[in-house]
């Protein structure tokens, strides 16, 4: 078997040592003019019967061309992998690509004329039967693939999901828009990837596959296609007078930042993270806002009408609430249990709730003149025919009080001004009623609230005609002039004031025992009879109208005791005769008015002759110019303060001048700012704060291991644990 090795072989070593004597050498054929073996490529640039240089221009050539080509990056859906999503071309010169030919170009002039002599016979054997395409030196550079990536590549694969485009048309909502996937692609991994493309060379395609996560939009066309009714409306109104035209701009902004939501099955809807911010940079203003008892001046004022008109819209369509807080006082534009207040800050207050159906809705939100207007858009699909939801108010309780009544005696009698509104403490509920055919099914109380009442002033002019007030049998203050007449009131204590005759007095009216009156259609006070009221003087000109402050003297016209008379019915129908004065008050300006006023009055079964002196007020002189001798400064509990002179009883009356104290909330009271008037000492608290749990420093106990790679202690003061992490030390100990 040896020999037989040996005769084989004899053929083999003859052609080589043939080669060895018959080829020139490979480096002396290019040297002296020869070329590059024939099926010998570079890079797949095709070098057969070139020689050196001729090889080097082509392959120059080919690199520079390459240079300039498009390298596709195509990104398909990581879930779909047959899905694509997008593609972005870069040339390869943008990409940092090099090359290096002279290495290349060496192998290339040399295969198969020069190597050992086995190697060589191989590779002209291998040039008979197919070109050998030898790799070329090239590269592209990392920060180059990066740059492209973050700068290129990412902004323009990525984007956020689109939701179809959805509005109202003739009251329905019309969907336009199919909607578009989010797409986010990593871009740290995306260049890594890219970069592993080049390890081998250029890839021969000029491309890369990537792939990238895909988000669905919220809701698409077909998702909306569903919403055809109208499940649950609320209207409330404002009040459209000039003086209200900043909160009106509140509530307007309010339903233009809720209307057009779209709420999908199984999601919230949050009023507050709707419209907030609320600031003057969002198109909010100063308006009146119930806080701490009392309507202060905030940047928002009035938003909570917007919730309270979309909480009964979604009564309506029955949502499923989340969250509704009552307002602290009554409001009125909604019976009680019927409002959803909110507070913008730490989203103290909102109304939030979820969309219970198995279709999408849609808010519609909108103010139109006096109307505020919330609708709520989805499938219906409850029995309307036969099926009733009622929801009903009742108030349980009420505390009636009266307002602070402030008398200033530099005014002349006119209007009360009114400082804060009556609202009384209140417990109320909102009952849901379900009737099926007619007959009720189900009752639920879904509403307890209690409302605090409403710090209430109504300062009257007592300048001419002295008031006070006593308590009734309610232990509430009532008003009575210096005879001991009971004024006419309102229900929450305002007293009626007709700009010819004054304040009215109860006895002329009807009314209840304290005084609160009767009202007619017109809401006017029905008077006993169509006789001339008893009042309290009137002044034909305000303050306000002349140049300086009236000082009236009263004298009665008819001394000598010539009477009108009228007939009046009181309440337990005895008729009695009102024998009235004809009286003047003038000012030493020249201004003057007159009056009626009541002098006495007799039962009619027993009438007798009236006195022969009656009772008149003995005339005042007109005031003489003196220096006014001022007492101190007393409080009028409304933000102003008033002093006297002790020589001619004119009083003055100045606004507070307040300091500001900050007072820190403690353990278990509130914090608040405190203003106090520096010349009267009246104060008012606001800006409150709840209370902080104590401040202090920990009394950390010893660390314990918790037997989980973590350890713990205690503060001896507050009982806080802190837990970490342990940290190791490392010790190999050696078998035994």
């Amino acid at each position: 078997m040896r020999s037989t090795k040996l005769i084989r072989l004899v053929p083999l070593l003859l052609t080589a040592l043939a080669l060895c004597f018959c080829l020139p050498s490979a480096k002396a054929a290019i040297v002296n003019g020869g070329t590059i073996a024939k099926g010998v490529k570079l890079g797949g640039v095709d070098l057969g019967g070139k020689t050196l240089d001729e090889a080097a221009q082509a392959v120059e050539d080919y690199c520079n061309e390459l240079a300039s080509s498009n390298f596709t990056v195509n990104v398909y859906n990581e879930a779909d992998s047959g899905k694509l999503l997008g593609s972005c071309s870069v040339k390869l010169s943008e990409l940092g690509f090099t090359w290096s030919a002279e290495e290349s170009l060496n192998k290339a002039a040399t295969f198969g004329q020069k190597g050992r002599l086995i190697e060589l016979y191989k590779n002209l054997q291998d040039l008979q039967y197919e070109q050998v395409n030898l790799p070329l030196e090239c590269s592209v550079t990392a920060d180059a693939i990066r740059s492209f990536v973050e700068n290129t590549l990412v902004p323009q694969i990525n984007r956020e999901p689109v939701d179809a485009t959805v509005s109202l048309s003739g009251g329905k909502v019309v969907v336009s828009g199919e909607g578009q996937v989010g797409v986010t692609l990593d871009g740290s991994a995306a260049a890594e990837t890219i970069y592993e493309c080049f390890a081998d060379g250029i890839p021969a395609e000029l491309s890369c596959r990537l792939t990238a996560l895909v988000e669905e939009p919220r809701y698409t066309a077909a998702d909306l296609a569903m919403i055809d009714s109208i499940l649950g409306e609320c209207t409330t109104y404002v009040n459209t007078a000039s003086t209200h035209t900043d909160r009106n701009t509140n509530v307007a902004r309010e339903m233009e930042l809720m209307n057009g939501h779209v709420v999908m099955p199984g999601e919230r809807f949050s009023v507050v993270d709707a419209i907030t911010p609320v600031t003057l940079a969002n198109g909010y203003k100063y308006a009146g806002a119930y806080e701490n008892g009392r309507t202060v001046m905030q940047v928002g004022g009035g938003i909570c009408q917007g919730s309270t008109t979309l909480y009964g819209a979604a009564l309506q369509a029955e949502m499923k609430i989340i969250t509704r807080y009552n307002h602290s006082m009554l409001i009125d534009y909604r019976p009680p249990s019927f409002d959803a207040a909110i507070y913008e800050v730490n989203k103290g207050k909102d109304f939030e709730f979820e969309n219970n159906s198995e279709w999408p809705i849609y808010i519609e939100a909108y103010m139109s003149g006096d109307k505020v207007v919330a609708k709520i858009h989805g499938h219906e699909v409850r029995d309307l025919k036969h099926r009733k939801v009622e929801y009903v108010s009742e108030i349980l309780s009420q505390t009636p009080y009266s307002p602070k009544y402030v008398f200033n005696s530099n005014a002349n009698p006119g209007p009360p001004t009114e400082d804060g509104h009556y609202l009384p403490e209140t417990k109320s509920t909102l009952t849901k009623i379900v009737k099926e055919n007619g007959v009720v099914v189900s009752e639920e109380i879904i509403n307890r609230d209690t409302y605090r009442e409403c710090e209430f002033t109504v300062t009257l002019g007592t300048n001419m005609f002295p008031l006070h007030t006593q308590k009734d049998d309610q232990g509430l203050d009532r008003l009575y002039t210096a005879n001991g007449d009971l004024l006419l009131t309102d229900s929450g204590g305002v007293p009626f004031y007709d700009g010819a005759n004054g304040y009215l007095l109860a006895k002329n009216y009807k009314c209840d025992k304290y005084g609160v009156a009767e009202l007619d259609s017109n809401g006017k006070p029905k008077r006993i009879n169509n006789d001339p009221p008893t009042t309290t003087p009137a002044p034909t000109t305000t303050p306000e109208e002349t140049e300086h402050e009236h000082q009236y003297v009263r004298t009665v016209l008819d001394e000598d005791m010539n009477y009108t008379t009228t007939e009046i019915t009181a309440e337990d129908g005895l008729v009695y005769i009102v024998y009235w004065d004809k009286v003047t008050y003038t000012c030493d300006c020249g201004d003057s008015y007159t009056v009626d006023e009541e002098n006495h009055r007799k039962l009619k079964a027993t009438e007798t002759e009236p006195p022969t002196e009656p009772p008149t007020e003995p005339p005042t002189e007109p005031p003489t110019e003196h220096e006014h001798s001022w007492g101190s400064w007393t409080s009028n509990g409304n933000g102003t303060h008033s002093s006297s002179c002790s020589s001619c009883s004119e009083s003055r009356t100045e606004d507070c001048s307040f300091t500001t104290e900050v007072i820190a909330p403690t353990e278990t009271e509130q914090g608040y700012t405190k203003h106090t008037c520096t010349v009267c000492g009246y104060s008012y608290n606001d800006n409150y704060v709840d209370p902080q749990p104590p401040v202090h420093e920990h009394s950390w106990g010893s660390w314990t291991s918790n037997g989980n790679g973590t350890h713990s202690r205690s503060c001896s003061s507050c009982s806080e644990i802190l837990t970490e992490d342990c940290s190791f030390t490392t010790e190999v100990i050696a078998p035994t």
